[in-house]
């Protein structure tokens, strides 16, 4: 029986020294032979401003001993494919950010009804699973744009949800056999498939797609103030983490500081002892001396008083 590939160390430790070194907004740990994420890697994408984590072609079973997924809110871009995944954990939602999802090549069975809290996502790679299903409320991924299901053969059908897809501009199914929406309609395209989905379920398509049009213009109109506030937040975000950061280099500083005044008054503490040592032994010498020169002089005094005798 043969033992997992071991992590190679000498090119994971690398691409941690570029990650932390390059001022590169991608933290790239792919192709390590990773069993596990690093400790702190979420946290380190969140002090070095990362906003690319690439954990692909690894043998990841787990996102969990990175640290903690809130700390990756300012990641767009997460790259898991090609590993051993099943599932995905539920506080997945807290990359509030994410635009881009690349998952194809794992072993996933199901997504978590919490990914379709991703308002900001964009891509989504899911192609190359195991999945029976897409989360009915699926639809709520507005923002989509891509999608790619293909190689999911035990996927029949997808979610009514579907047709609030409304930005969704590329699909790919190749691979799957679908009974709903029936095989004919999905090789239609997309917009046969909302279609077809809204006729199933008693929705006006027509009245949709206005709603929408009328949707984007109003949204265009304020894309800008969006933007403006969602930039305010993230600089705030960001001074409040390089002050945070500041602060604990001032807090080392003094620490070190500390501890070489410290060690510096240990030193000058020793040397007076030293000091002292040696005036005691010479006070000790003296003392010696005169005890010789007195004990001399009594044994003198002895030796004329006999003699006088």
């Amino acid at each position: 029986m043969f033992g997992r590939k071991p992590v190679n160390k000498a090119k994971l430790e690398h691409k941690l020294y570029l990650a932390r070194e390059t001022p590169e907004p991608v933290f790239d740990l792919s192709d390590c032979s990773l069993h596990d994420v690093p400790t702190g890697i979420y946290s380190l994408c969140r002090v070095f401003l990362k906003e690319s984590l690439l954990l692909n072609n690894n043998s990841l079973t787990s996102l969990s001993s990175g640290g903690e997924l809130k700390d990756l809110q300012l990641l767009k871009i997460l790259n898991l494919s090609n590993n051993h995944f099943n599932n995905l954990p539920d506080d997945i939602h807290l990359l509030k950010n994410l635009q881009e999802l690349y998952l194809s090549n794992n072993q996933l069975r199901k997504l978590c009804d919490s990914i379709c809290n991703l308002g900001n996502l964009q891509i989504l790679d899911i192609s190359c699973n195991l999945l029976k299903a897409l989360p009915d409320n699926f639809g709520k991924l507005e923002q989509l744009k891509k999608l790619d299901i293909t190689e999911n053969k035990k996927l029949k059908s997808l979610p009514k949800s579907f047709h609030r897809l409304h930005r969704l501009k590329a699909l790919k199914l190749e691979g799957n056999c679908f009974n709903y929406p029936p095989k004919d309609v999905v090789l239609d395209g997309i917009e046969a498939i909302r279609r077809f989905i809204c006729d199933d379920i008693g929705v006006n398509y027509e009245f949709i797609v206005s709603d929408h049009e009328e949707y984007q213009k109003s949204e265009s109109k304020t894309d800008d103030k969006v933007d403006s506030v969602q930039e305010q937040k993230v600089k705030q975000f960001l001074e409040t983490e390089r002050y945070n950061e500041l602060m604990q280099r001032q807090e080392l500083e003094l620490a070190i500081a500390s501890k070489t005044d410290r060690d510096k008054l240990l030193a000058m503490l020793a040397e007076q002892q030293i000091v002292l040592d040696e005036e005691l032994h010479k006070i000790q010498r003296e003392k010696e001396t005169e005890r010789f020169r007195l004990i001399e002089q009594l044994q003198e005094g002895k030796q004329y008083t006999y003699d006088g005798q």
